[in-house]
């Protein structure tokens, strides 16, 4: 009986101490790379995105991520291929307007350290499994003492497994862009509640 009244005030004294923090723009960069024409590469990044997580720090549980990106936000400092991948040969924004990430179940995170959290990710109408690699950098207070998580996120998004199969032959051999596509979300988020 004992041991158990101690594990109801452990699994309150738990719930207490998790917190939601939310993914903002003004505190997070959401980037990527690609390859094309076989030698080269280009980045970009999605202006607007927003998300939120909830991190118990007593117990380094990280749960509840969601990230919702706004697809035509692309920005690849280039305008042509800005606009080609908003439309019909890429992301038909149109059509779907924004691709999202997903995962429920806790994970346990250490400082420095990095962990898959596997959840599901959602592009051009495809919802596939899928695993982000998550790097807690720990947590500091900023102005006004509002508490914020720091994070390195890492993931490759294969674009085939999203229907995302344009692309041109090169006259040397290869193709104009590659399959994968390396995504880079870092930053801090700010505590909500």
């Amino acid at each position: 009986m004992r041991n158990t009244f101690i594990l109801a005030i452990l699994l309150a004294a738990s719930k207490l101490s998790a917190a939601t923090y939310s993914l903002e723009p003004s505190h997070t960069t959401l980037g990527f790379k690609a390859t094309h024409m076989v030698v080269s590469s280009f980045t970009g990044k999605f202006e607007k995105f927003a998300g939120s997580f909830s991190f118990d720090d007593a117990t380094s549980t990280l749960k509840s991520v969601s990230v919702t990106v706004d697809l035509a936000s692309i920005n690849t400092e280039n305008k042509t291929r800005d606009d080609h991948a908003r439309g019909k040969d890429f992301f038909l924004v149109e059509q779907f307007p924004t691709a999202f990430f997903v995962a429920k179940d806790p994970v346990v995170v250490a400082k420095g350290k990095t962990v898959s959290v596997p959840g599901t990710f959602t592009l051009h109408g495809v919802t596939k499994p899928f695993v982000l690699d998550v790097t807690y950098n720990g947590t500091s207070a900023g102005a006004g003492g509002k508490v914020h998580a720091s994070y390195t996120i890492t993931g490759v998004i294969m674009r085939s497994e999203f229907g995302l199969t344009w692309n041109k032959n090169l006259d040397r051999g290869g193709v104009m862009l590659a399959d994968d596509i390396h995504l880079t979300i870092s930053g801090d988020a700010p505590q909500v509640k």
